[in-house]
């Protein structure tokens, strides 16, 4: 009996192939998962109701001899691998000191400040938008 979990060398792609689901976040088809082959973990049994909403990529290793192999696994959970580097060291950078929560902390007024910005370039984009085909 085949495993139903493990890990894969030398990844890095996934094939997104539900791209209607949120957690696709916009993707489709092969899409670049790391800058250099990295490990991923797998899961090929999934729980009843359970959606797949990406794959792992072809590896150029997979089959020891350079034929590429498409395993028919999917991703058991996001949990299950090692986050970039980028991501912990933010966390690492945003886990220093002490701030207050739920809104009065220094990330929260930066998003704010972020998220009212692009909707200002967007209303102005509607607005000039309006003037044009009017």
């Amino acid at each position: 009996m085949a495993p139903s979990q493990g890990v894969t060398v030398d990844q890095l792609y996934v094939v997104i192939t539900n791209p209607n689901h949120p957690l696709a976040a916009g993707l489709s088809g092969r899409v670049q998962a790391y800058r250099v082959p990295r490990e991923m973990n797998w899961g090929a049994h999934l729980a009843p109701g359970a959606q797949v909403i990406a794959t792992l990529a072809p590896s150029l290793t997979a089959a020891g001899d350079g034929r590429q192999m498409t395993p028919s696994r999917h991703f058991s959970s996001d949990n299950n691998a090692g986050a970039l580097p980028e991501v912990l060291r933010a966390i690492a950078e945003a886990n220093s000191g002490h701030v207050p929560s739920y809104g009065g902390d220094p990330y929260t007024a930066a998003a704010e400040a972020a998220r009212a910005k692009l909707l200002e370039q967007h209303l102005r984009g509607v607005a000039h938008l309006r003037r044009s085909l009017a």
